[in-house]
């Protein structure tokens, strides 16, 4: 309920005090010089206070995006530090972009525009001239996204969330870059070579059963079953567990780490850092493919390296689907030429039996 008081100032200059007192809800106040004002600022108040929304007002006009993203941070690391090793950079990039800006002033226009610019932005340790691809900008968006998804709910600290009507950008179709013989040999041989721990048999994981690079590098002992020649990956993309089956050098090379791992190993690729922590092997992996003279190329394309050679073996594309972990056969759809001379294969055979006697 609103209440009205006439003031007079010192100077002899008249002018009115709201007060709204709501059940429930701290008392607030404000003076103006005119009734009018006072009325309407009261009537706003109270509606915001009924609906709940007098709190998430008064915070998106004193809050910064930094603070939203240092909270953010701070939630990761406690709760999904692996997540955060992925998206750090993309939230520290945002807080220097956008940081300084109250919630209350943040609109759709600022966040696409920041996207616009990083698109044409050159990419640090690459090429000269190599700028920011459409995914990229996209994953960068949807990092600032969730963030500000985490400062309307729970958190209260403003109504709505203006990245979730900003339109991801058009990306193109899906990579298929796999690696040659020729390049897939330098490769295994420059790792081989590389000082970087473990990066030798982490590649031949990954080409031998296409895993992604944080499935990789997050397997646990308790989850290697050597006998059985395979590997539980409990935490994966989307959020199933997978089984992924060693054969022969990936074999070899898991078997060889339970030969010499350390007492209080927890993952099978261990940081240096300690043996309760996975691997970082980003800075080898750009070195590897820096000797190895390979253009081009992720960590994240053996696993379409390792999906191409499946199809050219002969792999249908539900089994392609089932290695990779895929939910539907969209995915694996850019693999479809590499089946065609399986295909050619199956509707021969089929046609032999089925008009045998025609």
């Amino acid at each position: 309920m609103a209440s009205f008081e006439k003031r007079t100032a010192k100077d002899g200059s008249t002018g009115y005090r709201a007060k709204v007192r709501i059940k429930g809800q701290p008392p607030q106040s404000a003076t103006f010089k005119r009734l009018t004002d006072a009325r309407e600022w009261a009537k706003q108040i109270e509606v915001d206070m009924k609906n709940g929304l007098y709190f998430k007002k008064t915070q998106a006009r004193k809050r910064t995006v930094a603070e939203v993203i240092d909270r953010y941070i701070e939630y990761l690391r406690l709760e999904h530090p692996r997540r955060l090793e992925t998206t750090d950079h993309m939230l520290e990039w945002w807080k220097k972009k956008l940081g300084h800006h109250f919630l209350s002033g943040l609109s759709e226009d600022m966040i696409s525009e920041a996207m616009s610019g990083l698109l044409k932005q050159q990419v640090p340790n690459r090429e000269k001239g190599q700028t920011y691809t459409k995914a990229t900008v996209n994953r960068y968006k949807s990092a600032l996204q969730t963030a500000l998804s985490m400062a309307v709910s729970p958190w209260g600290w403003m109504e709505h969330n203006p990245a979730q009507s900003v339109k991801s950008m058009k990306e193109s179709p899906g990579r298929t870059r796999f690696l040659s013989k020729d390049e897939l040999a330098r490769l295994l041989r420059c790792c081989r070579e590389s000082e970087g721990k473990y990066l030798y048999s982490i590649v031949v994981v990954a080409l031998s059963s296409g895993a992604r690079r944080e499935e990789v590098r997050s397997i646990k002992w308790e989850d290697v079953l050597l006998d059985e020649g395979k590997i539980i990956l409990r935490k994966t993309k989307n959020k199933r567990h997978r089984t992924i089956h060693l054969a022969h050098r990936a074999l070899q090379e898991i078997r060889k780490r339970s030969d010499d791992k350390g007492r209080d190993d927890i993952y099978v690729f261990p940081s240096e850092k300690g043996p309760d922590k996975p691997i970082d092997f980003r800075t080898a992996w750009r070195t590897v493919l820096k000797n190895s003279s390979i253009k081009d190329f992720h960590f994240h394309d053996l696993r379409h390296t390792a999906a191409s050679y499946l199809a050219m073996n002969g792999a249908t594309p539900s089994e392609i689907a089932e290695v990779l972990g895929h939910q539907s056969l969209s995915m694996v759809k850019r693999y479809a030429h590499l089946c065609d001379s399986h295909t050619a294969t199956v509707v021969k055979r089929m046609n032999e039996r089925m008009l045998i006697d025609a």
